[in-house]
């Protein structure tokens, strides 16, 4: 039995999410701060392995997307779309409504992809299904 906890990749400029989010998920996963603008993020995180990505930057939304769909690993970007959040899982993006960049928020959509839960276990969170591209992304 692995008893070593999920691990969490925020990519990132904002220090003081990365903290309130490594609060929520205390117990629960391990969420490691990685500097956004670093050179060769896909090298690190094939090495760190994460079970989930948070991107705070959609310049590295743009950089990691290849990596998380190659491995099959959740990405959750906050402020993509309209400044929303917005998730890259099994290939696909979806716009969550309702969503906020507050850690709790982030903690509840992030927990259930760590345990490989693909439904919102309460069905409170309604998506929009994105076709033909990033939600926010200029074509």
């Amino acid at each position: 039995m692995n008893t070593t906890p999920p691990l969490v990749a925020f990519v990132g400029r904002a220090h003081m999410l990365h903290e309130a989010l490594a609060d929520a998920l205390d117990e629960i996963a391990e969420v490691r701060f990685l500097p956004a603008g670093r050179p060769d993020p896909v090298g690190l995180l094939t090495w760190l392995r994460p079970d989930a990505i948070v991107v705070d930057d959609v310049e590295e939304r743009d950089r990691l997307e290849p990596f998380a769909r190659a491995t099959d690993t959740p990405l959750l970007v906050i402020g993509g779309g309209s400044g929303g959040v917005v998730l890259f899982e099994h290939g696909e993006w979806t716009a969550l409504a309702g969503v906020t960049a507050r850690a709790e928020s982030l903690r509840n959509i992030v927990v259930p992809r760590l345990f490989k839960r693909r439904d919102d276990p309460g069905g409170t969170v309604a998506t929009e299904r994105v076709v033909g591209g990033v939600p926010g992304r200029d074509a």
